[in-house]
């Protein structure tokens, strides 16, 4: 075995004379062996020696298990009479041997000892073992009627015994008749030359009157057509009536009946067991089957009814009367009817309308804000136009768009089929253009001028020109000669344009006169000035004059 030899107090290991490095080695001497360590940490060293004693293996023995058992035999044991072992291997339990736990004819059974320096030795012997009996027997079931016997042999041994003996003639020996009055399992237990036995079983039950299972490939058949009928369950039978049958015996027979009858069957089988059973078929007339047609718009489903059957199959797999169908195209579909096995075929078609090609134009595709657009379809015979909002009409060919926003009108439209489609068109709506004055309406005096600005960002012109320094642009001066009222119009990138109005008040020039009471004054006298045409005065120089304001 192997030994671990571990070192510490070091940094580095070096172990003799293997000249192994590290702290820890596995070694399995022969014999015991002294072992040289050298440890160090850089140029310091240290030397230990680690013995390994190496004890030597004990030896184990046994015998007396040279014996033959029967391997199905629990009562064939041997105690191990070894001290200080066990034995081992299958068949073993503790210090006893069982070989019935033994499959096949022989056994080594394994002993083994462990010496007080956890050595162990290990010895072993061969038993020899006889297989049980196999048992078989002929037949292992066996159904009889009732009142019948079964006889059943057994083999594969020397003596027999069998229970219970219930309806036995015998309870003993290779062959027995058994005639239970119900189902009895019995057990044979068979014994070889070798005093080894084994065991089986045969049951024997008791059948009621055949179960037959008796079917028709139709049990419902047209005039002058025909069916299979068969029977399984026994092995003879005989069919009743006659009438209208291709045989009166066999586990087939064909019937060509032209009216309802039922059919009876009794079967009989080797045990003597009978059964009887009876099979009713019907005669059916044929049907006469009707399918309706019906049109329809492309995509639209169509419903289809048969009538005239029980049951219905169409040309397209569907099963019932009444079928919803969307064809792409006109299609007929055949339907056939049935009654049992009774068939008639109609044919339905399918018109399919294709629907209308709704065409839509518009005036323009683009307006300014509270605009008009005129929006015309074609196609179809009537139209119904979504949503309402701003239409002039929602079911005219040709409607008039009045929008404050861009919007998506769709129009419906029926032909004289009344197959309907649709058809959209988008109406873009610019921004409304907001025009703000920073002048209100002014007045200047004849000859002055006034500054005239408006607010957005639009290209303006100024009408009428008359009197302004320019006729575009967002400020202007104006300097009318008559009171002007000046029209702005603020267009946009899309053309979308919007106007405000400011006016100039032009006042006249006065026309002011002056008099005085006296042309000529002496020193320290006065006279009174007197002004006319105005409404506020003022007096240059002021030197001598009571006031230099008013008239």
């Amino acid at each position: 075995t192997n030994a671990t030899l571990t070192a510490n107090g070091a940094a580095n290991y070096t172990w003799l004379p293997m000249g192994v490095n590290g702290n820890s080695i596995s070694v399995s001497p022969a014999v015991t062996t002294t072992y040289t360590l050298i440890g160090n940490n850089g140029s310091c060293a240290d030397t230990v020696l680690a013995v390994v004693t190496v004890n030597p293996n004990p030896t184990a023995t046994m015998s007396g298990l040279n014996v033959s058992y029967c391997t199905n035999n629990p009562a064939d044991t041997l105690i191990g009479i070894p001290v200080g072992g066990i034995f081992s291997g299958a068949g073993v339990n503790g210090n006893i041997f069982n070989p019935s736990q033994i499959a096949g004819a022989s056994a080594t059974v394994t002993y083994t000892y462990t010496d007080v320096n956890g050595c162990v030795a290990v010895d072993s012997q061969t038993t020899s073992m006889n297989g049980s009996a196999v048992i078989t027997v002929n037949p292992a079931l066996s159904t009889i009627c009732n009142s019948s016997s079964a006889v059943i042999t057994a083999s594969g041994a020397t003596n027999y015994s069998w229970a219970p003996s219930t309806g036995l003639n015998t309870t003993s020996g290779a062959q027995v008749i058994a005639t239970p009055s119900m189902n009895t399992t019995y057990t044979v237990i068979g014994t070889d030359v070798n005093g080894c036995s084994g065991q089986t079983t045969s049951e024997v039950v008791i059948a009621p009157n055949l179960v037959l299972n008796l079917t028709a490939s139709n049990d419902s058949i047209c005039i002058n057509t025909s069916t299979t009928l068969s029977v399984t369950g026994g092995t003879n039978y005989t069919w009743s009536p006659a009438t209208f049958l291709n045989s009166t015996s066999g586990a087939s027979v064909i019937a060509t009946p032209t009216s309802n009858i039922t059919y009876t069957v009794i079967a009989t089988n080797a045990s003597g067991c009978s059964g009887t059973a009876n099979i009713p078929v019907t005669v059916l007339a044929p049907p006469v089957v009707n399918a309706t047609s019906d049109t329809v718009c492309a995509g639209q489903f169509a419903t289809l009814t048969a009538s005239g059957a029980a049951n219905y199959q169409w040309s397209n797999n569907a099963i019932g009367n009444t079928i919803s169908v969307n064809p792409s195209s006109t299609t007929t579909y055949s339907v056939v009817g049935m009654n049992g096995t009774c068939a008639d075929t109609a044919f339905a078609t399918v018109v399919v309308n294709p629907l209308p090609n709704i065409s839509v134009v518009s005036s323009g595709s683009f307006i300014c804000n509270g605009g008009t657009v005129q929006l015309d379809a074609n196609g179809a015979n009537a139209y119904s136009w979504t949503p309402s909002t701003g239409l002039s009409s929602t079911n005219s060919s040709s409607v008039i768009a009045t929008l404050t926003s861009s919007a998506t009108y769709t129009v419906s439209g029926i032909d004289t089929n009344g197959c309907a489609n649709t058809q959209s068109i988008p109406v873009n709506v610019g921004l409304p253009v907001i025009i703000t004055t920073a002048s209100t309406d002014t007045t200047i005096c004849e000859g002055l001028s006034a500054t005239l600005t408006v607010n957005g960002n639009y290209n303006f012109t100024w009408t009428p020109s008359t009197g302004l320094s320019s006729s575009t642009g967002n400020t202007v001066t104006a300097s009318p000669t008559s009171n002007t009222t000046y029209t702005i119009t603020g267009t946009d990138a899309n053309g979308c344009s919007a106007q405000i109005t400011i006016g100039v008040r032009v006042n006249p020039i006065p026309v002011v006169t002056a008099t005085s009471s006296s042309n000529t004054l002496c020193a320290y006298t006065s006279a009174t000035l007197s002004a006319f045409g105005a409404v506020n005065y003022s007096w240059t120089p002021s030197i001598g004059l009571s006031s230099s304001t008013g008239n």
